[in-house]
């Protein structure tokens, strides 16, 4: 027979006497002295005859189980007899409060579970004096709970077993949180704590009852489970961790939001193998360049610089290698390599009878072929051509990519100087260095001094003269909509 643990609290509509709310017992009572009594007498008088009082919502919940099934009760009960003596409380204040606290039933409810064979254990909750409001402090009930919880309750892959007041541990397939009892404070404690049980891959189910509904109604806590998430999910989107987030929403039952995150993760990695074959070598292209225009801002605002680099000394080769296509003319092509399936830019004269790929490295590429019109390749003796840039600001982005953009160790360096220093020493820490100096100078990585920014601009300046500038932003906003998509499910 399977075991499951219920964990409530003992609340006001939780006992009946006389088909009365029991708590009307006690609230002539306005001191403490007073209930102390009391209870003693409802203990004996009530003791002697259980059939005048009940517990229905335990009961009913008791008799809805599964007949292969055993139900074990962990019933909290409040005791604020000390808190109540130090802040000197007495009258009708008192009356108030003490009708809440499920102490004062501790021996008719242990009595009356074992005449109806209910498996039980009574957690008192002795509330600390020192709190401000008590069992209606919401902060603090929180903490009472947790405290009190997390050594009785251990989880693992089989359920969950619960260190009973008898120093005897239930293993139990599943923890069921009866979160209906109790004040406010208290039942969203619980609640709460069952969420985070929950968030952790534990075993926890939910239970609401009613005195007006006979059934119990049980529920997974599913949306309130996808709230708490969304806050550390907003936070991953926003430092473009797609990986991280797929991971949080593993249990989501929207598998059109699952997609979606899978796009944005290939995406932000530069894996293009799914879309492939809907993308043109030259769309496959503007995908690349587009992704690193993306995704820059998340990892420039995290400093981390190295993986920042490289994207966008990557985009720039890229953007390059289409200024020279746009700049050529007829005679340059993207072309996918048959084998590979790699975008190439192919070259063809037109004495030439079937084009070649296009390969010059990129310094001669920007100092010779886009400056001059005209560069070499030595070792292919291959000579290209194309229309010269003509613009007013090309001698600026050839002193910012080829000549100085940091200075690193009273040495300038250049944009493109540092790709070579990065890929063959992995001198990432160089590079963190300067960068974070000048973000710590500018108050920030969006200055328009920042070297950051300053690339970003001489990037988006060779899309506008490669003519990209609207396909590559109309992919921009793409992922960009993907991403508010995304958000707008959570």
């Amino acid at each position: 027979m399977r075991t499951n643990v219920v964990l409530q609290i003992l609340g006001n509509n939780d006992v009946r006497v006389d088909s009365e709310q029991g708590t009307s017992q006690l609230a002539a009572c306005y001191t403490l002295e007073d209930v102390r009594e009391l209870a003693t007498d409802n203990d004996q008088e009530l003791g002697n005859d259980l059939d005048r009082i009940d517990f229905p919502l335990i009961r009913s919940l008791w008799e809805s189980r599964d007949s292969d099934t055993l139900l074990h009760f962990a019933i909290l009960l409040t005791n604020q007899q000390a808190w109540i003596e130090h802040h000197n409380i007495s009258g009708q204040e008192l009356s108030d409060l003490i009708t809440s606290d499920g102490y004062w039933w501790r021996n008719l409810l242990q009595t009356w579970c074992e005449k109806q064979g209910i498996p039980h254990d009574l957690i008192i909750l002795d509330i600390d004096p020192n709190l401000d409001n008590g069992v209606a402090n919401w902060d603090q009930m929180a903490n009472v709970i947790e405290q009190e919880l997390q050594p009785k309750f251990a989880f693992n892959s089989k359920g969950v077993v619960f260190q009973n007041t008898s120093d005897s541990a239930i293993n139990a397939q599943k923890l069921i949180v009866q979160h209906s009892s109790g004040t406010p404070a208290l039942s969203g404690a619980l609640y709460l704590w069952g969420l985070e049980q929950q968030l952790a891959k534990n075993r926890i189910e939910f239970v609401y009852m009613s005195r007006q509904d006979s059934q119990p109604y049980f529920h997974t806590g599913t949306h309130w489970q996808w709230r708490l998430k969304v806050p550390q999910i907003e936070q991953l989107l926003e430092i473009q961790d797609f990986f991280g987030v797929k991971t949080l929403i593993q249990d989501h039952p929207d598998n059109n939001l699952k997609t979606k995150l899978d796009q944005l993760d290939r995406a932000v990695s530069f894996n293009l193998s799914a879309k492939r074959h809907i993308l043109s070598a030259e769309d496959d292209i503007l995908e690349r360049i587009s992704i690193a225009l993306w995704s820059e801002k998340a990892f420039r605002e995290r400093g981390q610089w190295m993986q920042w680099y490289l994207r966008i000394a990557g985009a720039f080769e890229l953007a390059i290698a289409c200024l020279v296509e746009y700049q050529g003319g007829n005679a340059y092509r993207w072309e996918r390599d048959n084998q590979t399936q790699k975008p190439i830019l192919q070259y063809q004269e037109k004495n030439q009878n079937f084009p070649i790929e296009f390969r010059l490295d990129i310094t001669p590429t920007v100092e010779n072929l886009l400056s001059e019109g005209k560069a070499e390749n030595n070792y292919l003796q291959k000579t290209y051509i194309t229309t010269k840039i003509n613009d007013t600001a090309w001698n600026e982005f050839k002193k910012f990519y080829c000549f100085k953009w940091i200075t690193l160790s009273n040495h300038s360096k250049s944009f493109l100087n540092l790709r070579n220093e990065l890929y063959h020493s992995l001198l990432g820490d160089l590079i963190d260095q300067v960068l974070d100096e000048k973000t710590k100078q500018l108050k920030g990585v969006n200055h328009a001094d920042h070297p950051a920014q300053i690339a970003i601009d001489w990037l988006n300046y060779i899309v506008k003269l490669a003519n990209l500038t609207t396909p590559i932003n109309s992919k921009i906003k793409g992922f960009e909509q993907l991403v508010n998509d995304v958000k707008r499910s959570l």
